[in-house]
Protein backbone atom coordinates (compact mmCIF):
# COMPACT_ATOMS: atom_id res chain seq x y z
CA UNK A 1 0.00 0.00 0.00
CA UNK A 2 1.08 3.74 -0.84
CA UNK A 3 -0.01 6.66 0.60
CA UNK A 4 0.84 10.03 -1.48
CA UNK A 5 3.12 12.13 0.11
CA UNK A 6 1.93 16.15 0.58
CA UNK A 7 5.79 16.89 1.66
CA UNK A 8 9.42 16.02 0.89
CA UNK A 9 12.47 16.44 2.32
CA UNK A 10 15.30 17.51 1.08
CA UNK A 11 18.66 17.98 2.11
CA UNK A 12 22.74 17.84 1.35
CA UNK A 13 25.26 17.12 3.50
CA UNK A 14 27.94 20.19 2.65
CA UNK A 15 30.17 19.34 5.32
CA UNK A 16 31.05 16.40 7.94
CA UNK A 17 34.74 16.32 9.19
CA UNK A 18 36.64 14.82 11.96
CA UNK A 19 39.09 17.82 13.33
CA UNK A 20 41.94 16.09 15.06
CA UNK A 21 44.75 19.12 14.73
CA UNK A 22 44.54 22.14 16.49
CA UNK A 23 43.45 21.38 19.79
CA UNK A 24 40.53 19.02 21.22
CA UNK A 25 39.76 16.40 18.87
CA UNK A 26 35.93 17.08 17.50
CA UNK A 27 33.44 16.56 14.48
CA UNK A 28 31.46 19.54 12.37
CA UNK A 29 28.51 18.75 10.42
CA UNK A 30 26.62 20.94 8.16
CA UNK A 31 23.70 19.56 6.18
CA UNK A 32 21.19 22.23 4.16
CA UNK A 33 17.69 20.65 4.64
CA UNK A 34 14.37 21.63 2.64
CA UNK A 35 10.99 20.83 3.22
CA UNK A 36 8.45 21.39 0.05
CA UNK A 37 4.76 21.47 -0.77
CA UNK A 38 4.45 19.25 -3.30
CA UNK A 39 1.01 20.55 -4.15
CA UNK A 40 2.76 23.39 -5.57
CA UNK A 41 6.58 22.89 -5.12
CA UNK A 42 6.66 25.56 -2.06
CA UNK A 43 9.39 25.71 0.02
CA UNK A 44 8.33 25.61 3.43
CA UNK A 45 11.30 25.74 5.10
CA UNK A 46 14.87 25.64 3.64
CA UNK A 47 17.87 26.33 6.13
CA UNK A 48 21.41 25.18 6.28
CA UNK A 49 21.96 23.79 9.95
CA UNK A 50 25.71 23.15 11.97
CA UNK A 51 27.00 21.81 14.63
CA UNK A 52 29.84 20.81 16.36
CA UNK A 53 30.84 17.90 19.30
CA UNK A 54 33.72 16.93 20.75
CA UNK A 55 35.60 14.01 20.56
CA UNK A 56 36.82 12.73 23.67
CA UNK A 57 40.16 10.76 21.76
CA UNK A 58 41.25 10.31 18.20
CA UNK A 59 39.63 7.12 17.75
CA UNK A 60 37.40 6.79 14.75
CA UNK A 61 34.69 5.09 16.88
CA UNK A 62 34.19 7.73 19.43
CA UNK A 63 34.17 10.15 16.32
CA UNK A 64 31.60 8.45 14.62
CA UNK A 65 29.56 8.74 17.66
CA UNK A 66 30.37 12.35 17.84
CA UNK A 67 28.76 12.79 14.40
CA UNK A 68 25.63 10.58 15.48
CA UNK A 69 25.35 13.11 18.26
CA UNK A 70 26.02 16.61 16.25
CA UNK A 71 23.45 15.08 13.66
CA UNK A 72 20.92 14.63 15.87
CA UNK A 73 20.29 18.05 16.99
CA UNK A 74 20.21 19.32 13.58
CA UNK A 75 17.22 17.29 13.09
CA UNK A 76 16.08 18.20 15.85
CA UNK A 77 16.11 21.89 15.18
CA UNK A 78 15.00 21.25 11.52
CA UNK A 79 11.67 19.01 12.90
CA UNK A 80 11.12 21.85 15.70
CA UNK A 81 10.91 24.36 12.78
CA UNK A 82 8.40 21.95 11.05
CA UNK A 83 5.98 21.96 13.84
CA UNK A 84 6.51 25.75 14.58
CA UNK A 85 5.59 26.37 10.67
CA UNK A 86 2.76 23.47 10.76
CA UNK A 87 1.13 25.28 13.97
CA UNK A 88 1.24 28.27 11.44
CA UNK A 89 -0.71 27.17 8.63
CA UNK A 90 -3.92 29.10 7.80
CA UNK A 91 -5.50 25.54 7.06
CA UNK A 92 -4.63 24.56 10.57
CA UNK A 93 -5.89 27.83 12.20
CA UNK A 94 -9.40 27.65 10.28
CA UNK A 95 -9.51 24.13 11.80
CA UNK A 96 -8.67 24.86 15.21
CA UNK A 97 -5.48 22.32 14.71
CA UNK A 98 -3.36 24.97 16.58
CA UNK A 99 -2.25 25.00 20.40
Amino acid sequence: MRIRSNYQVRGKAKRLERLLGGGEPRVFVEIELALVRLSDNTLVIVDTYTEQEPAPDNDVETSVIALNRATTRIFERFLSQILQAAAEMPERQEAGLTQ
